[in-house]
């Protein structure tokens, strides 16, 4: 792209001259050869930043954090830049206060005593990667340091007991400035039973030893779930995040104790029963949990949630796919709710859909909102042999979606960050879509259900029938809500495969009509981020997204057709989408010698007011002479680089295709 040196633009277009020009004669040949270095010199001394001074003098000292590196080691390399720097960094504390003991590094212990040293008196936060019998023989090096340790992180290496390592914080005595503990419980893993839920990683009743008299200013323990009478016993009062598997009237007594406490993670013990745990509904009235951000797993999020005060901000939940809308009722409760994340689990036994009348909604303040529909599976034999037996049964399972997203129109028609993901159906999903004003971000995502044979044959009816509806409408682009919309990812991937077995050719061609989406009909002005993966390509018309700035195409198959479009168009009129820097290919593609061609007309070609693409997503090896004139022509470079031949398809095509290689 064309910079401000007039010196630059001479070179350029006496380049583009040559290249019109070029008769493969070696003297024209010969002076590209030369130009093409200076203009990348050129680039160079343009591409050099100002003088902005020492960062070290220009900023106030407790901000250099922010500037350093993570590791240690590297900010070790930056006391070698000059003298005034290793003074300077070496007199501040505060950079080297994370401490790492691992065994694997050789001077671990050489650089702990360094850091311990240059630490001075400030808070500390370790880590303990080490054997148990390493430990001990290290010890005397931490424990005179234990009084300022404000977070410390154990790891399990080897086969040491949850008892072990809590005699380890016996050793390091009192730790009065200890915030955050980590330690490896996991004695009672265990499942939930229930699809779509997480296995417990925790310990529920400590062991012995677990010196919480010694931690005042304990904050977060991760790796534990509390139980009231713990609670109780100790008067954790400086606790903000806990976790615990009950929340009986007990426990709620004890959490209201709690001043600070703004997460509870509940991991319900209760999963498998149809009896709720709860003692009473007014018993559990009487204390109501001032957190902010819930995190729940298992069976029964409404009713816990009569223990919660209206001061949620957050909520994380498992929820069973036929309680979403009692859910949602019960969400106008909570005056300051903005943020909804729900994993819906289908129900081994279907219920009767109620009624949405049967509710009173209400609208909440929830402005984002994600829902992933964990999938289900489907045997042949769940289904009649009649078309209209099918089509009923079908109907039946569908009704649920149809009433969750009816529900959520109702109640949450605020939202302007929307996820949608897993096993649901699009037709319901995309009305409430469209019923959202103050969108702005959207990921639209469905995935088919999984079918297959048992006693009676999948037919093509029955496929049709059951997985159709899950496919996202070909006019999706024209009814999302596109006037404030500032990201769109679409994920529609179908795998042929999967139909190919059962679905005659007719099938497959009516199949491809209903995923053959159509460019939007209008211009989507303020999109400024697409994320695209579906198998059917379509024409993609760039004039409708003049203001994107990323573009990603996720593929494994038949979707690298759209990116090859895309890029070809570039090629064709490199001033297209004037605002795009980045540019995604997460899957395969080896149209490599247009993706070249496309950098060096878009970062070379293109006029000023042009953006340059500056990065380049790809997921998957590249080799050195694909790497090298990539990251040269996204620095806006000429690079050296292979004929665009070489680069081929026809010719990478054959070499992978080469019985003798």
């Amino acid at each position: 792209m064309v910079g401000n040196s007039p010196r630059r633009a001479t070179i350029l277009a006496e380049i583009a001259k040559l290249n019109e020009d070029f008769l493969d004669t070696e003297p024209t040949g010969d002076r590209v050869y030369h130009l093409q270095p200076e203009y990348n010199r050129l680039v160079d001394e343009e591409s050099v930043p100002s003088p902005l001074g020492d960062p070290l003098e220009i900023l106030p000292p407790e901000l250099w954090k922010n500037i350093m590196p993570d590791n240690s080691d590297d900010s070790l390399v930056l006391t070698a830049v000059s003298s005034r720097w290793c003074h300077k960094l070496l007199s501040t504390p505060v950079l080297w206060s994370t401490i790492w003991l691992n065994q694997i590094e050789h001077d671990s212990m050489a650089k702990a005593i360094a850091l311990i040293h240059l630490s001075r008196s400030v808070e500390l936060d370790v880590h303990i990667h080490l054997p148990l019998e390493v430990w001990r023989e290290v010890t005397p090096l931490i424990v005179p340091e234990s009084a300022r340790i404000r977070r410390l992180w154990v790891y399990n290496k080897g086969d040491s007991s949850s008892e072990e390592w809590l005699s380890l914080l016996c050793d390091l005595g009192n730790l009065p400035a200890l915030r955050y503990l980590s330690l490896p419980f996991f004695n009672s893993v265990r499942s939930y039973g229930a699809r779509g839920l997480e296995s417990i990683g925790d310990c529920y009743y400590p062991p012995q030893g677990l010196p919480f008299h010694r931690m005042p200013a304990l904050r977060n323990l991760p790796d534990l779930s509390f139980t009231a009478e713990l609670l109780n016993g100790h008067g954790l009062s400086e606790l903000e995040s806990i976790r615990i598997r009950n929340l009986s009237s007990g426990m709620t007594s004890a959490l209201s104790k709690i001043s600070n406490l703004a997460h509870i993670r509940f991991d319900d013990e209760f999963l498998n029963h149809n009896d709720i745990h709860l003692e009473s509904t007014d018993r559990t009235k009487e204390y109501k949990l001032a957190v902010r951000f819930l995190e729940y797993n298992g069976n029964f999020i409404v009713p816990n949630l009569l223990c919660v005060g209206n001061i949620l901000v957050q909520i994380d939940s498992t929820v069973n796919i036929y309680d979403v809308e009692a859910l949602l009722v019960a969400l106008s409760d909570f005056s300051v709710l903005t943020s909804l994340t729900l994993s819906v689990f289908p129900e081994r036994i279907h219920r009767t859909v109620p009624q949405i009348e049967a509710f009173t909604f209400r609208s909440t303040s929830v402005q984002f909102v994600e829902l992933y529909f964990a999938p289900g599976t489907f045997s042949s034999d769940e289904y009649g042999t009649k078309k209209n037996e099918i089509g009923q049964k079908a109907d039946l399972d569908n009704q649920i979606y149809h009433s969750i997203f009816r529900a959520l129109t109702k109640t949450v028609p605020l939202a302007n960050r929307v996820h949608l993901g897993g096993q649901f159906v699009a037709e319901p999903a995309l009305r409430y879509v469209l019923s959202l004003r103050q969108l702005k971000i959207l990921h639209f995502a469905p995935s088919l259900p999984h079918m297959f044979e048992r006693g009676r044959p999948i037919t093509p009816h029955l496929l049709r029938t059951t997985c159709f509806p899950f496919l996202i409408p070909v006019d999706f682009f024209d009814r999302i809500p596109w006037e404030k919309l500032e990201s769109l990812e679409i994920s529609n991937d179908i795998l042929y495969g999967y139909f190919g077995r059962y679905l005659e050719e007719d099938i497959l061609h009516e199949l491809q009509d209903l995923i053959s989406y159509p460019p939007p009909s209008h211009k989507m002005q303020n999109l400024g981020v697409l994320r695209i993966q579906m198998v059917q390509t379509t024409s993609f018309d760039p004039d409708n997204f003049s203001s994107l700035r990323s573009i990603s195409f996720r593929a494994w198959s038949q979707q690298d057709v759209w990116a090859s479009e895309l890029l070809e168009e570039i090629i064709l009129r490199p001033n297209i989408l004037p605002s795009l820097e980045q540019f995604g290919l997460e899957g395969i593609f080896i149209e490599w010698d247009i993706l070249i061609l496309m950098l060096e007309r878009r970062n070379l070609v293109a006029e000023r007011g042009t953006a340059r693409i500056k990065t380049l997503i790809f997921k998957g090896p590249l080799s050195y002479e694909l790497l090298y004139p990539i990251t040269q022509l996204l620095k806006g470079k000429f690079p050296k680089r292979p004929s665009l031949e070489e680069l081929s398809v026809e010719v990478i095509g054959s070499r992978l295709f080469n019985p003798r290689l």
